[in-house]
């Protein structure tokens, strides 16, 4: 299950609660971090892969009760050079720069060697509130 950061919480909270506007993201983008984020901080002290080749890419996403799902698969690279490893996802309102919504580490690290691509299958990342 994904973490969401306390910016995207206070913007669910002003929606919900206030009559404050929330800033309602109009695409989506899902970055690797090679140093994960906390809730409290966002990216402050997480680090986003970098090198040739890397990118955020655009998602879309499904929703079904509680649980967003990607839509499509994702992929990052090939690399024309290793990056450093990956060590989480996450999910920003922007293709560069912007707020980062909602994030989460992977099961395992992963090492992207020159030549080599990230995919995410459809249905790979899901958020689930409960």
């Amino acid at each position: 299950m994904a973490d969401l950061t306390d910016y995207f919480e206070a913007e669910i909270l002003k929606w919900a609660f206030q009559t404050a506007s929330a800033t309602r993201p109009t695409a989506w983008h899902v970055g690797l971090f090679t140093t994960a984020p906390t809730a409290d901080d966002g990216t402050t002290s997480a680090v986003e892969c970098s090198g040739s080749g890397y990118s955020r890419q655009s998602a879309t996403f499904s929703l079904s009760a509680q649980t967003l799902t990607l839509s499509s698969a994702l992929t990052f690279g090939p690399a024309s050079s290793s990056w450093p490893q990956v060590v989480a996802f996450g999910i920003w309102d922007a293709a560069s720069s912007g707020n980062i919504l909602a994030f989460e580490n992977l099961t395992s690290a992963r090492s992207i060697g020159s030549g080599d691509s990230a995919e995410f299958a459809t249905s790979a990342l899901t958020i689930t509130i409960d």
